[in-house]
């Protein structure tokens, strides 16, 4: 996976500090860049959440809160019942196997099911984040001390994307904002495991106003749809890196 970084903000990123959306993107993003492995924990109120990376991708995610947790999640979604969740926990605890071994053991889940079921608990663990207001973080640089046939393959740029458009303080992604006369410019330099269809109408309609170069408001006009959803659209999408300033260096 290739992605490369094209804002001075990303470079600045640190390895501890306060929590946000913004915080957490910057951080997820320089870490899909540099392609490194390590644990990024968030830590707020009474919660803690660990994001577990290897060569700049999601490969696990923890929880300490109960909604979190595989089983429960399965259980509320109704792909097992209360009987098989009752079950499969006194495995856990005689055999010492993890909520998803245990259902593969039992036959309950294919190998390649639980692989899906993990990264849905995992993609839900990582967003959540985006809606934290509050917190800590931390990244360690170490290889993942999880078992590798528990461990799953996510690009950055999904969860990403996900975890901005469920920020639910929409105000703060217009911070991310450069100033209005600043021309912005669709890059062509993006993640290279990402597919440019997983982007919405709104996503798509900003790009293309920004193909030649053009500021923000030129941008939103030649939108024509909600003012404000196009304002955090363009500021997720400048957080992604997909939006980029246009360099003011005259060509040689």
């Amino acid at each position: 996976m290739t992605v490369e970084v094209t804002h001075d903000e990303d470079f600045a990123v640190e390895w501890v500090g306060m929590h946000s959306a913004i915080s957490l993107s910057r951080v997820l993003k320089r870490i899909a860049c540099e392609e490194r492995s390590g644990d990024l924990q968030v830590a707020f109120g009474e919660a803690t959440k660990t994001i577990y990376l290897k060569e700049g991708l999601v490969v696990f995610a923890a929880s300490n809160n109960l909604q979190d947790r595989l089983g429960e999640a399965m259980l509320q979604s109704g792909r097992i019942s209360e009987r098989e969740f009752l079950l499969a926990s006194p495995m856990m605890r005689t055999e010492g196997r993890k909520f998803g071994e245990a259902l593969v053991q039992m036959g309950l889940l294919s190998s390649k099911e639980l692989e899906r079921q993990l990264q849905h608990q995992f993609n839900r663990i990582v967003t959540s984040l985006f809606k934290v207001h509050e917190g800590i973080y931390s990244f360690e640089e170490r290889p993942p001390a999880i078992p590798d046939e528990l461990l799953v393959r996510i690009p950055i740029p999904h969860l990403l994307l996900d975890g901005l458009r469920s920020v639910s303080d929409k105000s703060l992604l217009l911070t991310c904002l450069p100033p209005p006369k600043q021309r912005l410019r669709a890059t062509t330099r993006v993640y290279s495991d990402f597919d440019i269809c997983d982007l919405d109408a709104n996503e798509m309609a900003v790009l293309r106003a920004a193909k030649e170069g053009a500021t923000i408001k030129s941008i939103v006009e030649s939108c024509n749809t909600d003012y404000s959803k196009l304002l955090r659209t363009c500021g997720a999408l400048y957080i992604m890196g997909f939006l980029e300033p246009e360099s003011t260096t005259p060509p040689d």
